[in-house]
């Protein structure tokens, strides 16, 4: 058995449970385009209050529901992910009343909200003492939440076409089997996972799990000893600025290039069609990927920190090839040249959502006691980075396009490079 054996139920698990997220997600933007078309009108402003709500309930949920973690045990907060995400979709799938949906949208909130911090608490405690496991196994982890969006995205897609909604039902079928898979993994006293036994979290042996202190006895004061963490502290900014950076892009990059409007001399303005755009994305995605595969290899010999400083670097790099992109008029030296860069980049700039979780981790066994709750940072700076990103770079984009979102990128990355550099790997 590799040491990776012990921890696959888990990662599959959450590679079933973002696929079925991201395939609701995207359902659900297309059945509330048949209720417009066919029952009653359904504004943007709707579609972007059911989106806030998710991101919200989340956000606030999440370091609520780790603390709970902590003083429960994972294992049921794991299965209840799953449990309202099944709940959610069935719901979905037999209704058309916006206020419905927006419930639906809510729990859908509360199952992100449960599965992850208990799945990085579970993770980080069972990783403790050995960094290149740790760096392999939040590889594992980011790379099955980058990949289970864009398989569920694609899967939404197709559901949709074939079954209309009947597809939400099926995406029920994913749930369940999330939840088979966190249901059979437990952990033995020696503090790994396996089938035979229902504890959770139990140290490995011989594991340093040093402590700043006694876990408190209510959530008030477990927040307010990781808030005067200072290593947190120092932390978190940098990493809120790369999700902020997620958020713009995500919420931006794809309109600008479909809107339909032109730019004088900005090629990736309007110039493509929704087909290409899948072809783009899913090329991105794998090289993405593959990139973070590879880093889960590289902690062996490097610390956390000097990894966040190169991917960091390397997003500069990144925003300056698609810059070249944007300028050069289409396919031609120039382009190739540039896209070979942008490749690169994106290969190097994966490793800093792992080393980034890798970092929380560590972290998080000074305070092992408030294991799970340190873990919903996650969800947390997620959450809020993105709506930053997206809040933000409305103006960029609206005025000066592509070159705005790159411009904010670009200060968004030197901003986190500095940030980083203030780290010290000890910390």
């Amino acid at each position: 058995m590799t040491p990776l054996s012990p921890f696959i139920s888990v990662l599959l698990g959450n590679l079933l449970l973002r696929v079925a997220g991201a395939a609701t997600g995207l359902m659900l933007t297309l059945y509330l385009g048949w209720i417009n078309r066919e029952l009653y009108p359904v504004s943007a402003t709707t579609l972007g209050l059911l989106a806030g709500g998710y991101y919200l309930v989340e956000m606030v949920s999440a370091p609520v529901l780790g603390a709970q973690s902590d003083r429960r045990g994972r294992r049921p907060f794991l299965m209840l992910g799953p449990a309202l995400g099944f709940l959610a979709v069935q719901l979905t799938g037999l209704t058309t009343a916006l206020a419905v949906l927006f419930l639906t949208r809510l729990l859908e909130g509360v199952a992100g909200a449960a599965t992850t911090p208990a799945l990085l608490g579970h993770l980080s405690a069972e990783t403790e003492g050995d960094q290149a496991l740790r760096g392999r196994v939040m590889s594992l982890f980011e790379a099955g939440t980058a990949l289970g969006l864009t398989l569920g995205s694609v899967a939404g897609s197709l559901l949709w076409d074939w079954l209309g909604r009947v597809g939400f039902f099926t995406v029920g079928l994913l749930y369940l089997g999330s939840l088979a898979l966190f249901w059979r993994s437990k952990t033995t006293g020696g503090g790994r996972p396996t089938t035979e036994d229902a504890r959770d979290d139990a140290p490995t042996p011989g594991a340093p799990r040093p402590s700043l202190a006694v876990r408190p006895p209510g959530l008030l004061d477990s927040v307010r000893a990781i808030l005067r963490y200072r290593p947190l502290l120092q932390f978190m900014p940098a990493w809120l600025a790369i999700n902020a950076i997620v958020g713009l892009w995500l919420t931006h990059a794809v309109f600008q290039m479909t809107a339909g409007r032109q730019l004088e001399g900005q090629y990736l303005v309007g110039a493509f069609q929704p087909g290409t755009i899948a072809v783009i994305l899913a090329a991105y995605t794998l090289t993405f990927g593959v990139g973070i595969w590879a880093w889960g290899y590289a902690f062996r010999w490097l610390a956390e920190t000097s990894i966040m400083r190169i991917t960091t670097a390397a997003m500069l790099g990144a925003t300056g090839s698609l810059a070249l992109i944007n300028h050069s008029g289409g396919p031609g030296l120039l382009f190739w040249l540039a896209l070979g860069g942008f490749g690169l980049s994106v290969l190097i700039e994966s490793g800093f959502a792992p080393a980034a979780v890798s970092h929380l981790a560590r972290l998080s066994s000074r305070l092992a006691g408030d294991r799970g709750l340190f873990m919903g940072l996650y969800s947390v700076v997620l959450g809020l980075g993105q709506l930053l990103g997206g809040w933000i770079g409305g103006p960029f984009a609206d005025r000066w396009g592509m070159d705005g979102i790159l411009t904010l990128t670009a200060a968004l990355a030197l901003i986190a490079l500095a940030l980083t550099l203030r780290l010290r790997p000890d910390q």
